[in-house]
């Protein structure tokens, strides 16, 4: 499957857009909506910048490509669109090694979409290693904003 622009919107909504380089929660130099890398592989860097909501967006839609593979290799059931967008959500937040031994992925892969979905909301904040209160209840409103464009039809 291919990301669809309501994959680009729904990360957009829980991503603030940074022209300057930031550390994110994780310890990593990040730009725009997220992106840790450029296309041409270089890591984003202290003093790195863009110009643009434009840029941000093209860093984010190239940035969406390896959370994508990663879903569309580990998933072995169908998915709608939805599902999709929302597991490729889930992947660029939490990193493609924490998804593969994910309980998300288990029950997937076990076709028990339901909970699938419950376990969207299970994913521990510890693991994301959140430092504040608030993006703590940032990244739990975000969990069942995924389960939400999951369970859609």
């Amino acid at each position: 499957m291919k990301i669809s622009l309501n994959a680009l919107r729904h990360v957009k909504g829980f991503e603030e857009l940074r022209l300057n380089a930031y550390k994110d929660n994780f310890g990593n130099w990040t730009l725009g909506y997220g992106t840790i890398r450029f296309p041409n592989g270089k890591r984003v860097q202290e003093g790195d910048r863009i110009k643009d909501e434009a840029e941000a967006s093209e860093l984010l839609l190239y940035s969406l490509i390896s959370p994508a593979r990663i879903v569309n290799s580990h998933v072995n059931v169908r998915l709608t669109q939805n599902q999709f967008d929302c597991l490729v959500s889930v992947v660029y937040s939490i990193r493609g090694l924490a998804f593969s031994k994910s309980e998300v992925l288990k029950r997937l892969n076990e076709a028990d979409y339901l909970g699938a979905a419950h376990a969207i909301t299970e994913i521990p904040v510890v693991k994301c290693r959140m430092r504040i209160k608030r993006e703590i209840g940032h990244l739990k409103r975000r969990r069942l904003k995924e389960r939400e464009l999951f369970l859609l039809i």
